[in-house]
């Protein structure tokens, strides 16, 4: 059996089958990783509470073999953020950071906003530039401006400010400056 005692940032949580569900969570010492939870969906839980998205939390996750499923058996909260801004940057990272691919700095960022509340440019920048995705060399996908303005998580791509304007209604964009 193998056992990860880790902090770690939960990104995700999707239903799973009867009283489970499956977590993204970005851990400090293994990067993205994928897990299951049991029992998380029942009114008792115990574990639910702590494996909130946006949520930081002292979690211990284990493999019974390097080929099979990773569990999450247990979490304590540490510090948790809900506001839109940083559970939207939650949701692109655990969209677009590689599996089982450690990255401290990344961890760094996001430990950062969920405890100290650091939002907008100041972790949105960092984030991308880790993730391959520098502003600082893009150009706007739409028209070739050098100037962009936002990033669309879900097509992954660039654009300015004007457009942005252009971008279908509710469409999750971050704001780079």
């Amino acid at each position: 059996m193998i056992e990860l005692v880790t902090e770690g940032v939960v990104l995700s949580r999707e239903s799973g089958r009867r009283f489970d569900d499956r977590y993204i969570v970005f851990t400090k010492e293994a990067g993205k990783v994928t897990a299951h939870a049991t029992g998380t969906r029942r009114i008792v839980s115990k574990l639910a509470p702590h494996l909130e998205p946006g949520t930081l939390a002292q979690l211990r996750i284990v493999r019974r073999s390097p080929d099979s499923g990773a569990r999450i058996v247990d979490a304590l909260e540490v510090s948790r953020r809900v506001d839109g801004e940083f559970m939207s940057l939650v949701r692109g990272v655990a969209l677009l950071a590689p599996e089982l691919e450690r990255d401290i700095p990344l961890f760094t960022v996001l430990r950062a906003g969920v405890v100290f509340g650091i939002g907008g440019s100041r972790v949105v920048r960092p984030i991308l530039a880790r993730m391959g995705f520098d502003p600082v060399s893009a150009s706007c996908a739409s028209c070739g401006a050098r100037s962009v303005a936002y990033f669309v998580p879900e097509d992954i791509l660039f654009v300015c400010r004007i457009c942005a304007r252009r971008l279908p209604e509710g469409r999750e964009v971050w704001r780079l400056s």
